[in-house]
């Protein structure tokens, strides 16, 4: 109703109705559902009322209205956009970054939970309707929700190779992939002249570890685009990880062969050898690189990871350093940089290599995590930041893309810094959410 005032261009209705609702008590509002990110009926009234708000230029009703449902509610990516807007209308330009940033993290929408409208979806066999909803599902971040919907789908559009696309791509990234497994053949086949489709395909497979299954994939990709030499060599990598090692070589030897003065093959070259566990070719193909250029951060990152497996981490510490200053956007390096960094205790290079890096990855859960649980829980006080930790660490523990391990390890760290503050109710709070988490995951304790 409120939203069909705001259609007639009827704004007092609108605002009165939504206000209405706004205060309804919670237990008015309890659903029964199998999602986890949603919005209650008041959370929706209250954000339709902050776009009122915002659109009158009232707004500090706005900011007021949008800091109520935060304090209550870290999930709502709308909202932090909302509020980001409202700091850009004012002129705080550095607020408004923070907040937009902030909303980055979390699911595109949060819809209020309609249990009629759920219903109607498993009523629906339209071909046009439910990939909607599933779409609707992925992109709120409501993974049982969205398989559910899958699942029935399916049941009725066995052939229909959008869904089924859709599909293997959402129990990848589900890490539900053998339930991806039985639906690849007819995948390639539908697919097989759009690279687009099979070359994201098979990345997703490499990188959840169905090395076999990306074979395929890829020797497709190279026939569409054989002058594509990267997944030449993501080819061989697959080789190399599906224990066929030969074939693997075999493949990178005829990539050297034809590109002999191609920097991107050489500095492939070296990180595939390294991976075979050849580290005096790796190292020969290293020399022929430094030969072709020397001005490519990746030689730095190539030459540290020789040191590194050589043993040498003093000069892999200074390689990886020097390479990361001239390439701070690559994750690879930083991560390594990192890792070597904290086993020396070197904790001021640290906190800067993750501020550094988070220039460049501003919503990477991984070094969000990583420098939030150092500013909290530094094992030197110097270092140590509470409160710009725990804001860090609650974006990683929040964050829709952050794996298990990361969100545990941030509510280990929230715990215990909301602790160190006096906040023993919120410290609570994220004690039994992270030991939750952590049963479900079956994650050994201590």
């Amino acid at each position: 109703l409120g939203k069909a005032y705001q259609n007639m261009a009827m704004g007092d209705m609108a605002e009165a109705t939504f206000n209405k609702i706004a205060h309804l008590k919670d237990n008015i509002t309890a659903v029964k559902t199998i999602r986890v990110n949603y919005s209650t009926l008041p959370v929706g009234a209250k954000f339709e009322l902050a776009r009122i708000f915002l659109n009158n230029n009232r707004l500090d009703e706005a900011e007021k209205t949008l800091d109520s449902i935060i304090q209550k509610n870290h999930t709502i990516g709308p909202v932090y956009r909302l509020l980001g807007n409202v700091y850009s209308a004012r002129g705080d330009q550095d607020l408004s970054k923070k907040f937009i940033i902030r909303a980055k993290d979390l699911p595109e929408i949060s819809p209020v939970v309609d249990t009629l409208a759920d219903k109607l979806d498993f009523i629906s066999r339209s071909e046009l309707y439910l990939p909607k909803q599933i779409d609707d599902a992925i992109k709120s971040a409501n993974p049982a929700w969205a398989l559910k919907l899958l699942g029935h789908a399916l049941q009725y559009f066995p052939e229909n190779k959008y869904l089924i696309s859709k599909s293997i791509k959402f129990f990848l990234r589900m890490d539900a992939g053998n339930d991806a497994l039985p639906y690849l053949d007819k995948n390639l086949n539908e697919f097989k002249d759009d690279f687009n489709e099979i070359n994201e395909v098979g990345e997703l497979l490499f990188e959840k570890g169905y090395y076999s299954q990306s074979i395929p994939y890829y020797s497709r990709a190279i026939t569409l685009k054989p002058e594509d030499k990267e997944i030449q060599a993501s080819l061989a990598l697959c080789y190399l990880r599906a224990g066929r090692k030969d074939t693997a070589a075999d493949l990178m030897n005829k990539l050297y062969e034809k590109n002999r003065n191609n920097d991107k093959v050489l500095a492939n070259e070296v990180d595939f050898w390294l991976k075979s566990g050849e580290k005096e070719k790796a190292k020969s193909f290293l020399a022929k690189l430094r030969q072709v250029t020397n001005a490519n951060p990746k030689v730095l990152k190539l030459s540290g990871m020789i040191a590194e497996a050589d043993g040498n981490e003093k000069m892999a510490v200074s390689l990886y350093e020097e390479a990361f200053k001239n390439d701070p956007a690559d994750m690879e390096t930083a991560r390594k940089l990192l890792y070597l960094q904290l086993m020396q205790k070197k904790w001021g290079k640290a906190i800067a290599t993750l501020k550094s890096s988070l220039e460049y990855h501003q919503n990477e859960p991984f070094l969000l995590e990583k420098l939030g649980t150092l500013l909290v829980l530094c094992p030197d006080p110097e270092y140590r930041s509470t409160n710009e930790g725990l804001e860090l660490s609650e974006r990683a523990f929040c964050h829709i893309a952050s794996p298990s391990a990361t969100i545990i390890s941030a509510g280990k760290s929230l715990a215990m810094g909301y602790a160190t503050t006096g906040d023993f109710q919120t410290a609570t709070f994220y004690i039994n959410a992270t030991i939750n988490m952590a049963r479900n995951e079956k994650v050994p304790q201590g």
